[in-house]
C-alpha cells in the first residue's frame, strides 16, 4: 500500500493520515482479494505517529526512503530500505553488473551502514 491520496502523512492530522492508511488498505485488499500488510509511506514521511497509525491500521512492515541496512529489532513500521535504480547496477559499459550490485549492497558501499 502507498495510502490513498499520498499526503505527506508526516505533515497531516493524525485522523486523516489513519483514515487514508485504513482506506488504502481496505480497497486494495478487496480488489486483491487477500491480506494487504505491507505499506511504503509517500515520499518515505514516518515519524513515531504515522508508524502507529500504520499499526493501527493492520499494516505489519513499512518502508521508508532512509538508505540503510535494519538492525536485528528495527522497528518493523519504519524500516530503512537499499534501493537498486538502473544506474547504480549497470557497469560502464551499461550492462546489468552483479559485482557492482554486490559491491552496493555490501555495506562497503558509501553511504550504507551495517548495523
Amino acid at each position: 500500500s502507498h495510502s490513498h491520496t499520498h499526503p505527506i502523512l508526516t505533515q497531516i492530522p493524525a485522523a486523516q493520515a489513519a483514515e487514508g492508511l485504513s482506506l488504502s488498505r481496505s480497497i486494495l485488499e478487496q480488489k486483491l482479494g487477500r491480506p494487504v500488510t505491507s505499506l511504503c509511506y509517500p515520499n518515505g514521511d514516518a515519524d513515531e505517529a504515522v508508524a502507529r497509525a500504520a499499526r493501527n491500521a493492520g499494516y505489519r512492515r513499512a518502508v521508508t526512503t532512509r538508505w540503510g541496512w535494519n538492525p536485528r529489532g528495527a522497528d518493523p513500521l519504519q524500516l530503512s530500505r537499499c534501493d537498486i535504480q538502473a544506474c547504480s547496477a549497470r557497469s560502464r559499459s551499461g550492462e546489468l553488473s552483479a559485482p557492482r550490485l554486490a559491491w552496493r549492497l555490501s555495506g562497503l558501499y558509501p553511504g550504507v551502514g551495517v548495523n
